[in-house]
């Protein structure tokens, strides 16, 4: 009994994770679909420090909306690597939140399916241990 609390535990966590990952990603679409289109350039990587020592690079990008000028990290996107600075970004910037632009033909899709890892260990687990 204890080792499938453990798998549905596991699973559980994997859940969560997925919950955390898919609630940014449905607003950055929410954007894409409905926010003004312009091109902007990457003018730097920020390094967005995750536990342990690591790190990601966020790029900053600056663009033009509405004759305002606007500096931001991108709000859908991180990466080892970052962007080379200079490179144009196409972006889908909401009016109402000029500050949160979102890259149109970046995304952060793939972190859903590292979030499926634990899920398909909890579930498979419990299963396994639940037949015996």
């Amino acid at each position: 009994m204890p080792v499938l609390i453990m798998f549905l535990a596991i699973a559980a966590v994997g859940v969560a994770f997925l919950v955390a990952t898919l609630v940014p990603i449905l607003r950055t679409a929410a954007v894409r679909r409905t926010g003004t289109r312009v091109t902007g350039s990457v003018t730097g990587n920020d390094i967005k420090r995750v536990g342990n020592g690591a790190s990601w690079r966020v790029p900053t990008v600056g663009y033009t909306l509405d004759g305002h000028r606007y500096d931001a990290r991108l709000a859908n996107y991180t990466s080892n690597a970052g962007l080379p600075e200079g490179s144009a970004v196409r972006l889908a910037v909401s009016p109402k939140n000029p500050y949160r632009p979102v890259a149109v033909e970046l995304s952060s899709w793939p972190t859903v399916y590292w979030c499926l890892i634990p899920i398909a260990v909890g579930v498979l687990g419990a299963l396994c241990t639940g037949i015996r």
